[in-house]
């Protein structure tokens, strides 16, 4: 892949910086809803809004963000192990998240594991917030117009 072919948006960071709000207002509405109606079908229209926002911003930051980051470190072996580390850890949270919208994505299992719900949110909550963070921190800035 030439560099040259490569799609730079100056707003794309911005852009998943803005995005990673979104899972966190989908839990606060998740958490309100919770004490109103915890029923499956109050809940379910939410918890699919929690997946579809996870699977966009994962999406984008597959096909843009890695793919320009990999062919704009081919000369910065550092660099290069960075951003492939990066994707790499983010495959067990895939699979937490993944699991966790199985897990309340059917009534059966929604009803038999309710009152873990807040739990089992909070603590993909926490893993999206360390991740973020991270990824904010350290790989946002090497995306970089070259």
């Amino acid at each position: 892949m030439a560099i040259e072919n490569l799609n730079y948006s100056p707003n794309f960071i911005s852009m998943l910086q803005s995005d990673h709000h979104q899972p966190f207002k989908i839990y606060r509405t998740l958490q309100a809803q919770y004490k109103i109606d915890n029923s499956f079908e109050a809940m379910e229209p939410l918890m699919n809004g929690f997946k579809l926002a996870f699977e966009l911003h994962l999406m984008m930051e597959v096909t843009q963000l890695y793919g320009y980051l990999r062919a704009t470190t081919l000369e910065d072996s550092d660099n290069r192990t960075l951003v492939n580390e990066m994707q790499e850890q983010m495959n067990p949270i895939t699979k937490k998240i993944i699991k966790l919208i199985h897990l309340y994505g059917d009534k059966k299992s929604y009803q038999k594991n309710v009152d873990k719900l807040l739990d089992d949110l909070r603590a993909v909550g926490m893993i999206l917030t360390q991740r973020f963070n991270i990824k904010e921190e350290k790989l946002y800035p090497l995306y970089e117009e070259v």
